[in-house]
């Protein structure tokens, strides 16, 4: 038997950044203020949530860091872009120039963390970082995560975490043939998607991600070897319609599908849709998880009822999660969004 569980929770695709603390007498103070200096020391893990390419660092990742004033937008030091590397990928962060160091103000003041990924070297004071999936060739390039505001952290108190979430939608595509039913190789297809935006910039001092409403062009996702399904990243999108699959094989067939113009595609989350491919155009829907790896399931169709009262406790654009149990193993079921008119 199936039980049903409920829970009310903001959705976090998470990487988790720690900070430990060193003595260093060697190097010159990052702050004109007296005192002893402390060094924030780097260290890094990878839960269930991954990047879009691998469930663990690689080899050189590097991530941008800066310090603010504690609840403020003023950068300390005037260094708006500490770049902090794993050379070994074993989630260990050491600064690329080891006179880049990022040290908390000797007074003891509090201060604020800004954090993302791929480090961009080219970030002024504007903290504006550009975001573009016009290509689909290298993932973790345009695979744009940033870390959750963090403040009130001193060198009294310099073991902070730092919490990255995605910020762009994963889309996956997992096709079968119509005549018998098997599976297509992606590495056989070109996939081009039509009527989605392409750049826009993500604003890290406010943590705000503005799209490009003039930037819609077509994307190619090609099919990599050895993947088995075909998978793309792209820029959040309001529910609306013209957005368009189309699938062309090796042998120069094509196929196409539409995409459910009741289908918001938000950052953080990744779409799944299982395509049959046939000559006919068809509409397509997607199942939704968060991003993360897990197991596909497939459900069962259920109802599911509550008692009538008011909502205590809960805030417009709270997400819930309707989970479904099967041999004692959770799967997403459904995700529903608390409005403004209290459903």
């Amino acid at each position: 038997m199936k039980r049903l569980i409920t829970k009310l929770f903001l959705t976090a695709c998470a990487v988790s950044v720690f900070f430990s603390c060193t003595k260093d007498t060697t190097e010159s103070a990052a702050s004109t203020s007296s005192g002893e200096k402390v060094e924030a020391s780097f260290s890094a893990t990878i839960g269930t949530a991954t990047r879009v390419h691998d469930s663990a660092w690689d080899e050189n990742d590097a991530i941008g860091l800066a310090m603010l004033v504690n609840g403020g937008t003023e950068i300390i030091n005037d260094v708006y872009n500490y770049h902090y590397v794993t050379a070994t990928g074993d989630g260990r962060f050491e600064p690329s120039n080891p006179l880049a160091r990022v040290y908390f103000p000797q007074d003891g003041s509090l201060v604020t963390f800004r954090a993302y990924y791929p480090y961009y070297s080219a970030l002024g004071t504007d903290m504006l970082i550009p975001v573009s999936t016009a290509n689909q060739t290298i993932l973790p390039d345009i695979d744009l995560l940033s870390a959750d505001h963090i403040s009130g952290y001193s060198k009294q108190d310099p073991y902070v975490q730092l919490t990255f979430h995605y910020r762009l939608s994963k889309l996956i595509f997992v096709l079968r043939n119509q005549d018998d039913g098997d599976f297509v190789d992606p590495a056989d297809l070109t996939l081009t998607v039509k009527g989605m935006y392409t750049t826009g910039t993500y604003d890290l001092r406010n943590e705000v991600l503005n799209i490009d409403v003039n930037s819609m062009a077509d994307m190619t996702f090609p099919g990599r070897e050895s993947d088995e399904e075909l998978y793309g990243i792209v820029l959040p999108r309001e529910a609306g319609d013209g957005v368009v699959f189309e699938f062309t094989k090796a042998d120069g067939s094509s196929f196409t599908a539409k995409m459910s113009d009741t289908l918001n595609l938000e950052g953080g989350y990744q779409y799944t849709f299982y395509i049959t491919m046939q000559q006919t155009d068809v509409t397509v829907s997607a199942t939704i998880e968060p991003w993360l790896d897990g197991p596909t399931t497939y459900y069962d169709a259920v109802q599911v009822s509550t008692e009538a009262g008011e909502s205590l406790g809960v805030n417009v654009g709270d997400v819930m999660n309707l989970y479904v149990e099967e041999d004692e193993e959770y799967g997403l079921l459904q995700t529903f969004t608390y409005n403004t008119d209290g459903k």
